[in-house]
């Protein structure tokens, strides 16, 4: 068994509390443990509203960040949109039909979707809103064209990395080839 070390000079509770929050990497509740304490006390938060509000914050703090980096490693670059779409133009386009595929449920069911039509319809807005939706529901999202694709497949096949390359386009829930 190992010897329990001696504390000589105990540090007070909130000092413990932000050092166990650091060596446990809970950055966000690290940096608003002060606030946290201080509304406790003031609201007399019950022990369990108190940990809610502690996890809750790292929590939120990890989603965001988790979602700042898919929407990065996505490529999507700026996305317009639905707002402002004007369906009114394009009869053959349903909005409906594109407002359900928003909702993701397509990846859970591993189905395909292809948009095909002339230049200027917006299929490449309505693919990159629709890669957006699948980062906000917390898929993986790649967004690429076919041309970049190929090319970067060919490269692939040169220089030896042919299993890495087809393992970015494939690892992704969800890959745009425009």
């Amino acid at each position: 068994m190992t010897p329990k070390r001696k504390r000589s000079n105990p540090e007070p509770p909130d000092h413990e509390l932000q050092w166990l929050a650091l060596e446990l990497d809970l950055t966000t509740l690290t940096k608003g443990l002060p606030d946290l304490l201080e509304r406790a006390q003031q609201q007399s938060m019950s022990y369990t509203d108190f940990s809610l509000a502690l996890l809750r914050t790292e929590w939120q703090a990890r989603t965001e960040r988790k979602l700042a980096r898919g929407l990065k490693c996505s490529h999507l670059g700026t996305v317009a949109g639905l707002e402002g779409f004007d369906f009114s133009l394009r009869p053959q386009l349903e909005p409906r039909v594109v407002k359900e595929l928003l909702n993701c449920a397509f990846i859970e069911e591993n189905r395909n979707i292809i948009c095909v039509g002339k230049l200027g319809l917006g299929k490449t807005r309505i693919a990159k809103a629709i890669a957006h939706a699948a980062c906000l529901h917390g898929y993986s999202a790649l967004f690429t064209t076919v041309i970049d694709m190929l090319d970067d497949l060919h490269a692939s096949l040169a220089d030896g990395t042919f299993k890495r390359t087809l393992g970015r386009y494939t690892k992704p829930e969800l890959l745009v080839a425009d």
